[in-house]
């Protein structure tokens, strides 16, 4: 490039910078800040997204929800329709699991909040 273009191109774009940021009207304050995550779920919503997004980070949760010992024996593998699908290897241990599904729907809602899983089929 020509040292007389590489000098103006360089002070145009000095003085964009500098007017972006002497700007203040173009920035929002602190206080108007949301967090990127709202906002996400915000636009999730406005589609009809948001139940299905949370259902399946109750999947890819499932172990921080279920507990250490829950964990080691079962696997949720899918979300669908409001139930969650959890995989369990041992019929002895699907039985037991079975018999609590209300706990685990209780921690579930503590989780992702109500209505967003309402049965758990163990499989």
């Amino acid at each position: 490039m020509f040292p007389l273009a590489e000098s103006i191109v360089f002070s145009y774009f000095s003085d964009v910078m500098e007017r972006r940021r002497t700007n203040t009207r173009a920035r929002k304050n602190d206080s108007e800040a949301t967090p990127l995550g709202g906002q996400i779920l915000r636009v999730m919503s406005g589609f009809g997204y948001r139940k299905n997004f949370l259902g399946w980070r109750v999947v890819s949760s499932w172990k921080e929800i279920a507990g250490e010992r829950i964990a080691k024996i079962s696997s949720a593998t899918r979300y669908a329709d409001k139930a969650l699908y959890v995989k369990v290897e041992n019929p002895m241990l699907r039985q037991n699991l079975s018999m609590e599904t209300d706990l685990l729907l209780a921690e579930i809602k503590k989780f992702a909040g109500s209505g967003i899983v309402e049965r758990i089929h163990f499989h």
